[in-house]
């Protein structure tokens, strides 16, 4: 079940000043399937991130259909926050005990700024999320 994910994101009406992790399923308190899923906002970007099990984690074939759900309700809150292109979405997918090929980042939607500064509690920091 994703309805915390999407709860999280539901709940957002105002843009955050700061880089903020908006859900954190890892950990497993919202059930098996969102263990592996964080969602951050790096203004004005957010950041999907998705871990997976191994190669024949029966999760990844239910995460593709999440994901455009996931997309759509990111979109929504970013129009409650007064976004009126598509939002700056970025994906990684990330695959646990493998590097190089089991990992992919891609744009989802919208744009990255180059260069991307963010702040957390006043300190900047330059953010390379499509690496």
């Amino acid at each position: 079940d994703d309805g915390p994910f999407v709860a999280a994101v539901r709940s957002l009406s105002t843009e955050p000043v700061d880089a903020v992790r908006l859900f954190h399923g890892r950990g497993g308190l919202h059930g098996e399937f969102l263990k592996g899923v964080t969602l951050d906002y790096f203004p004005p970007v957010f950041l999907l991130t998705v871990h997976h099990g191994s190669d024949d984690d029966p999760h990844d074939d239910a995460t593709d259909g999440r994901l455009l759900r996931w997309e759509h309700e990111v979109g929504r809150a970013w129009k409650r926050m007064g976004g009126v292109a598509p939002p700056n979405l970025v994906l990684q997918m990330r695959r646990r005990g493998r590097t190089g090929a089991g990992h992919a980042t891609r744009l989802l939607s919208g744009s990255v700024p180059n260069p991307h500064v963010v702040t957390e509690r006043g300190c900047r920091f330059g953010a390379h999320l499509l690496r």
